[in-house]
């Protein structure tokens, strides 16, 4: 599943969710195996939270621009009439 959602995401929202998973993994995995106790649980927790984070890759991409990208961006879609 998580290949499928990986197929339509652009470039950039494709590199933000490697970073984040590389970044990320092991240590979204030692607290998923906290909680569950399980190795196996723990992972499929992880797998599940990446899908969320593809699923709203939109939105978490905003917190990696800087506030002047953010201000052009916002602008830059704004549309006047």
């Amino acid at each position: 599943m998580m290949i499928l959602l990986f197929g339509v995401l652009n470039d950039e929202q494709r590199a933000l969710v490697e970073r984040i998973f590389h970044e990320h993994r092991v240590h979204f995995q030692r607290i998923s195996f906290k909680i569950v106790k399980s190795e196996e649980a723990a992972e499929d927790v992880v797998s599940t939270a990446f899908v969320k984070i593809m699923d709203n890759i939109e939105k978490i991409s905003e917190f990696t621009l800087s506030p002047n990208d953010r201000f052009l961006r916002y602008h830059s879609e704004k549309r006047f009439y």
